[in-house]
């Protein structure tokens, strides 16, 4: 009888516990349409040699929104990108909450005021740490081709999105025994400008 009283005891401290903690959350930000200029900009011209087949050696995302990849070569390209914020259901590629509904047409919108430029974009899924890398690898690549699917069903057109990837945790910031806030921001979907 002790022993259960002492299990049922702990049970309800930890639920106490958890419930004192702020949960993650629960809808998206919403997305500053003046974000979206960056896709306005021309991507960059490689630099440095140039051959028809490279051996990507780095990727890094910068802050002031490009993706800058590094060629074996030591050739490098920079896109513009941004980052979209959207939120999904958890260990899947459904989009969760109104604002992530409302991100996503504003960027549907801003593609198809692009379409006429001869815009092309790719569509990136990225993911945290935590959890098997094969899993998020796979989830990450749902969650790209879910936002590609749903673009086209926003009126985008099929040609504009060059491809959709996930790319699971390679490029995460966080190790997995980082901060939940932390992690989070390693969960995104970004647009890459191609051409």
């Amino acid at each position: 009888m002790n022993t259960r009283k002492s299990l049922l005891l702990g049970l309800l401290a930890l639920t106490a516990l958890s419930a004192s903690r702020p949960l993650a959350a629960q809808e998206a930000k919403p997305l500053d349409a003046s974000a979206l200029k960056v896709l306005d900009a021309k991507p960059a011209a490689p630099q440095g040699k140039t051959r028809s087949k490279r051996v990507e050696k780095s990727r890094e995302y910068s802050k002031r929104g490009v993706r800058i990849i590094t060629y074996a070569d030591n050739s490098t390209k920079e896109r513009p990108l941004v980052e979209i914020p959207l939120l999904f259901e958890v260990n899947s590629d459904q989009l969760k909450g109104a604002q992530s509904q409302d991100n996503l047409r504003l960027l549907a919108e801003k593609l198809k005021s692009l379409a006429a430029d001869g815009i092309k974009v790719s569509i990136e899924g990225h993911a945290s740490a935590e959890g098997a890398a094969k899993r998020n690898l796979e989830l990450s690549k749902q969650r790209a081709e879910a936002i590609q699917f749903r673009l086209r069903e926003l009126g985008v057109n099929h040609a504009l999105i060059k491809s959709a990837e996930g790319y699971g945790s390679k490029f995460a910031a966080h190790s997995d025994s980082a901060p939940e806030e932390d992690r989070e921001l390693d969960r995104r979907v970004l647009v890459v400008r191609e051409q």
